[in-house]
């Protein structure tokens, strides 16, 4: 299930495209995880395992840390392993690979329809700027709607290795930080409510409540419930109710009736 094939440096580029053909053309592999670690994996290497291993079913986790010979244009191949609805790697480690922002921000863009990895380990370094580290916590907690909030990654979990890069974590904002520090709740949809809640609802932000006025009637009520499970007392049911009061109007004979019942 472990395949541990780190510090071959004496295996070329090429001799490497040969074993990972070999490797992971077999489909009834049971391989969950495979270090290559410190190689010469290059681009031609990393085209093979984009190809292949969305076939492996059970492959959890692949290191292709410190192998210098892969380019950018390699690299940029990642993000077509992640987007691919067959992945199910929990974590990929890419750290020590040169890593700048356009490689990041592809990275990131990728994370987008992926909802398996967890783990995404990449070089803490001054090659990546706040525009590649944005582009992370963009995809992570996307503000501009609740609909895109909700649609956010909320699996992702780590960016950085704390054994080996922990001072450079200062290299991550605060807000990105905070937002893998939710993602590691287990339960996803109350990931997903939290992040809608604290950002569209919080602070009295009730120009947000219109969002609810397209929604079919019977999923309304189960909406604001669900939304409103917080520990200050339900604020969104309390902001809907003073935003849109016509809700909550009834008619003459509604009243009418009301009141008849009142009687009795």
């Amino acid at each position: 299930k472990t395949l541990i094939l780190a510090a071959n440096n004496g295996v070329s580029s090429t001799g490497w495209v040969g074993v990972l053909q070999n490797l992971l053309q077999n489909r009834n592999s049971a391989l969950e995880e495979l270090d290559l670690y410190n190689n010469t994996v290059d681009e031609h290497g990393v085209a093979i395992i984009v190809d292949n291993l969305p076939h492996h079913n059970s492959f959890k986790n692949l290191c292709l840390g410190k192998n210098m010979s892969i380019s950018k244009r390699g690299l940029l191949l990642l993000p077509d392993l992640l987007q691919n609805p067959n992945c199910s790697l929990l974590t990929l480690d890419v750290n020590e690979n040169n890593i700048d922002d356009e490689v990041a921000a592809s990275l990131a863009r990728a994370l987008g329809g992926n909802s398996t990895l967890e783990t995404l380990y990449i070089d803490a370094n001054e090659d990546i700027t706040s525009t590649g580290w944005d582009a992370f916590y963009n995809v992570l907690w996307d503000k501009s709607s609740i609909a895109n909030t909700f649609r956010s990654n909320h699996t992702l979990e780590c960016l950085v290795d704390l054994r080996y890069d922990w001072e450079n974590m200062d290299l991550l904002s605060s807000d990105l930080n905070s937002v893998l520090e939710m993602n590691q709740n287990e339960h996803k949809f109350e990931v997903a409510r939290l992040k809608i809640l604290h950002h569209h609802f919080l602070g009295g932000a009730s120009v947000n409540i219109q969002e609810f006025v397209s929604m079919e009637w019977a999923v309304l009520p189960r909406a604001i419930s669900w939304i409103g499970m917080d520990d200050s007392g339900h604020p969104l049911l309390y902001e809907l109710v003073r935003g849109l009061p016509s809700l909550f109007e009834f008619g003459g004979e509604a009243k009418a009736v009301g009141a008849k019942r009142k009687r009795v």
